[in-house]
């Protein structure tokens, strides 16, 4: 018998026993036939855990196509707040609808309209979309009917693609401009209704404590807002439309937050009147809700 037959286990009959250990080499028959080296080689061969499978190495998964014209996300949020990040995305980026589109509110905003302003037709109407972005709202109020719209945003690439998507040749009445909306440059009175379409929302990414706001936001926030008063016409209506509940959005609409140093006269309010409409964003079952803040500045309108 050679000695690898030696170290191989016989067949054993079937005992009806689940184990499926092996029955022991036998040692004394190897001892006379191995040298000492070679049985303490073959006894740390034989009680050597047997080998694993090699494992197939981790497939690498390919990263996620970005959708075309898409940026990855910020690094933080704050980022939506700045006017390069906008830039940049806009640079790519064709259309994108913040929140609802025009479709989602047409029926509340001619409700609203139509109980506040009921003098004032949709052809008639100076109109107002501030921070407009690349949305396609404007577009889509001018199609229904409000033929005298205005859009700003700060970002000029996205005032230039919004020109190439909707030539003033083809749209009469349909104006782009760049201009910051924390410094409006339109005359006084100037507009029927201001549309705000979370666009104040972006001046918030830097708010932190929501109910002790930073002083920055607090103070943009209401540079905003003062302009908007301002080049609203008397009984003119500014629509915000935002994401932030009410309890927190109203105290901004309201100018109630407090900002150390500053003056009697930037603690003043804004003189207009203030309703929350609730938009529901999930079929009205659930939570996750869009508001409308409406506002009316005091006066009758001069048509």
């Amino acid at each position: 018998m050679s000695a690898l037959s030696a170290a191989a286990p016989a067949a054993a009959p079937d005992s009806g026993s689940d184990s499926d250990s092996d029955p022991a080499p036998n040692w004394e028959l190897l001892a006379e036939t191995l040298s000492p080296a070679a049985l303490a080689a073959l006894r740390a061969q034989l009680s050597a855990p047997p080998p694993r499978a090699a494992s197939p190495p981790p497939r690498a998964e390919p990263a996620p196509a970005a959708a075309p014209g898409s940026l990855p996300l910020p690094a933080s949020n704050r980022e939506y707040g700045t006017r390069a990040y906008w830039d940049r995305r806009f640079e790519t980026e064709e259309s994108f609808d913040w929140l609802v589109s025009f479709r989602d509110v047409a029926g509340m905003l001619g409700r609203i309209l139509a109980g506040r302003s009921p003098g004032l037709g949709r052809g008639e109407a100076e109109v107002l979309l501030v921070g407009c972005g690349n949305s396609p709202f404007s577009h889509e109020l001018y199609k229904a009917g409000f033929l005298r719209t205005t859009s700003i945003d700060y970002s000029a690439p996205v005032i230039a693609s919004m020109e190439r998507q909707y030539p003033p040749a083809d749209n009469p009445g349909l104006a782009w401009r760049v201009m910051d909306m924390t410094a409006m440059t339109f005359a006084d009175a100037s507009f029927d209704l201001v549309i705000d379409k979370a666009a104040m929302d972006a001046l918030m990414v830097a708010e932190g404590d929501v109910w002790n706001p930073d002083a920055a936001v607090v103070t943009q926030s209401r540079a905003m807002l003062r302009h908007v008063e301002r080049v609203l016409r008397p009984g003119g209506l500014h629509l915000h439309i935002s994401f932030a509940q009410p309890h927190f959005r109203e105290k901004y609409l309201r100018n109630e937050h407090r900002v150390e140093g500053e003056s009697e006269a930037e603690r003043e309010g804004y003189g207009w009147s203030l309703e929350t409409e609730t938009i529901a964003g999930d079929g009205g079952d659930g939570c996750f809700h869009h508001f409308m803040y409406v506002m009316q500045k005091p006066g009758e309108p001069a048509r």
